[in-house]
């Protein structure tokens, strides 16, 4: 028996190809748009004539991609089609795609790639990806961030705890990208804990700063900061917080929140109340 055919013939032994597809959520008509399409052999055989297939969506034109990707002419719509030759067990290669979107193009574009060699494969179900890029107008990446802020409780008495919620907003029209909440801690106040729905809350002695990431049109992310105030306060404890993004917001009057607790006199031992004193 020819152990070569059987192995051929054995599923576990076969290539396995597969591909993934990103871009960005959002693209301004009339600027260049960049996918990262990445194949790797996930099986045990080397895959040979590993080929990459990327037909263009209406709307866009091709401008470049990584050596070895070019605009076949034998297909009726253009595709790029990348020759990626030989792909070892576990290895990886990494596609750059630019393409130029219309300044007359709308909506959504839906690009889908795939990827094939010359053996069979395993498993061919994740040989195709596709990514989905909301087209906004000329002049119309922006995203409106809000925040609000109430707390828990309208007074505390002095030595309590107190939690504010955070609600942070995106109007859009795009997502919003490196969203970043900063809530500077009163100075009769201490942090006791802080949490999000979604990021990083790194925390200081003066305040909290949440690097949340990106946050979709219509999306909201949540973070609750617990403080305790102070022993020595007294009257309103006002906690301001504020939101920022990384492209540009064409509102910033709904960009800070404040929440103002009244702080009462601490409850003595025995239940009295230490009252300040007040000369006539």
């Amino acid at each position: 028996m020819d152990s070569t055919a059987t192995r051929i013939l054995q599923p576990n032994v076969l290539p396995d190809l597969a591909l993934t597809k990103g871009g960005p959520p959002d693209v301004e008509a009339g600027t260049e748009l960049t996918y990262t399409l990445t194949v790797q052999n996930t099986g045990l055989v080397t895959g040979t004539q590993v080929v990459l297939t990327d037909e263009l969506p209406n709307g866009v034109d091709f401008v470049r991609a990584v050596q070895g990707c070019a605009i076949d002419p034998i297909y009726p719509d253009p595709t790029v089609v990348c020759s990626l030759g030989a792909l070892g067990p576990g290895a990886t290669r990494t596609i750059t795609l630019v393409v130029l979107v219309d300044e007359t193009t709308s909506g959504t574009i839906t690009n889908q790639a795939e990827v094939s060699g010359a053996l069979p494969e395993t498993n061919i179900g994740n040989n195709r990806a596709t990514a989905t890029t909301n087209v906004l107008p000329v002049g119309g990446v922006e995203a409106d961030l809000s925040i609000g802020k109430v707390a828990a409780r309208n007074s505390v008495r002095a030595g309590e705890q107190v939690t504010y919620t955070l609600t942070i907003s995106n109007a859009g029209p795009a997502t919003a990208t490196n969203v970043v909440v900063t809530d500077t801690l009163h100075i009769s106040t201490t942090l006791e804990a802080v949490s999000s729905s979604q990021g990083v809350c790194p925390t200081s002695g003066t305040g909290v700063v949440c690097n949340l990431g990106t946050l979709a049109v219509g999306a909201t992310a949540i973070v609750t900061v617990t403080v305790e105030v102070n022993e020595t306060a007294l009257g309103n404890v006002t906690n301001t917080a504020t939101v920022a993004g990384g492209i540009s917001d064409p509102r910033l009057d709904n960009n800070t929140a404040t929440a103002t607790v009244n702080v009462l006199p601490a409850v003595q031992e025995g239940g009295l109340l230490f009252l300040p004193f007040i000369a006539n």
